[in-house]
């Protein structure tokens, strides 16, 4: 039942310049379908003796389904979830389709500015994504655009103030050191990387509002999310 004003389009929110149309990116996680990772979810539900309604206890990996990598993934001397500032976590997100790339290639800065780099504001959430599925735990089926610390330098280089990726698409796991690397070109400056975007295909415009806020545990390097964007209804 829902009980909210029939009149109400709970899809719809008003900005100052129009209605806007409110687009859920977060992948669907169950227990059974933990997304293309494997990362852990386990939930058991109990009941509260006074009302007989329910609660659930959950173990969760941090970086399970849609979520937000922090500085503190990278370092324990580094910003945690909450140390992070929460403006980095809601802004302008300018897209780059990298899908005219052919399977495996590897990511230039040209191949950026083809995507339209320079639509990339300061202050904006960069993200990007391709058309070549694959995943590191099937390397021999794995036909994802691979990232480089040169290409990720030069997102930074626009002064964003997050990444945002879809990993099922683009390959940050070339090698141990290349992803460390690349992760530290963000983390290490405080750029939060928003991961595992596989829904970007539901948005009709490439410059959205978007926000995707981190769970407030102290010491927490990573947190799923709701992601959520705002484009022109």
């Amino acid at each position: 039942m829902n009980a909210h004003n029939k009149s109400i389009d709970l899809n719809i929110i008003e900005f100052p310049s129009g209605p806007c149309r409110i687009v859920d990116l977060s992948a669907p996680i169950s227990a059974e379908d933990t997304g293309h990772t494997g990362h852990q979810l386990k939930m058991t539900r109990g009941i509260f003796p006074f009302d007989d309604s329910f609660y659930h206890i959950m173990q969760v990996h941090s970086h399970l389904g849609t979520h937000v990598e922090v500085p503190r993934n990278a370092g324990l001397d580094l910003p945690d979830a909450l140390d992070t500032p929460i403006g980095a976590f809601i802004g302008w997100l300018q897209l780059l389709d990298l899908s005219f790339l052919p399977a495996n290639a590897d990511l230039t800065v040209a191949d950026l500015e083809k995507a339209g780099l320079d639509k990339v504001k300061p202050g904006d959430i960069a993200g990007i994504f391709g058309a070549h599925k694959g995943g590191y735990h099937d390397p021999v089926n794995d036909k994802r655009v691979r990232l480089n610390v040169e290409t990720m330098q030069a997102l930074v280089d626009r002064g964003i103030r997050a990444v945002l990726m879809d990993n099922q698409t683009l390959s940050l796991e070339t090698s141990k050191e290349n992803c460390q690397a690349m992760h530290r070109t963000f983390l290490g400056r405080n750029l939060p990387i928003f991961e595992n975007f596989y829904t970007l295909d539901r948005l009709s415009h490439d410059r959205v509002f978007f926000l995707g806020f981190p769970l407030p545990f102290k010491d927490l390097d990573s947190s799923p999310i709701r992601a959520v964007a705002f484009e022109p209804a």
